[in-house]
């Protein structure tokens, strides 16, 4: 989801730089505006899939912290010596 989302927010971006160059092309004042609402539509859109990228970070960073104390604990687990066999012997 990471990814996508990456994905997402540097398409976005094309879009508004391209919107960007049209706007500075554009022919009269009404063009210019609608560009510049469009713009501003693409550039609320891009903060709300930042905030969701960043929370997709949370969640992994929260899972990685889990995974890590699961491993740590699995890690320090209780040593146990433990008599196999004896063995008696004598010199002669």
């Amino acid at each position: 989801m990471k990814d996508g989302l990456e994905r997402e927010i540097k398409q976005i971006e094309r879009e508004i730089s391209e919107l960007k160059k049209a706007r500075s092309l554009a022919a009269t004042l009404e063009q210019a505006v609608e560009i510049k609402k469009q713009i501003t539509a693409l550039e609320k859109k891009k903060h709300e899939k930042i905030k969701t990228l960043y929370a997709e970070y949370e969640k992994i960073d929260i899972q990685n912290d889990e995974l890590q104390k699961i491993v740590g604990k699995q890690l320090s687990g209780k040593n146990k010596v433990e008599l196999l066999y004896k063995i008696k012997w004598k010199l002669v």
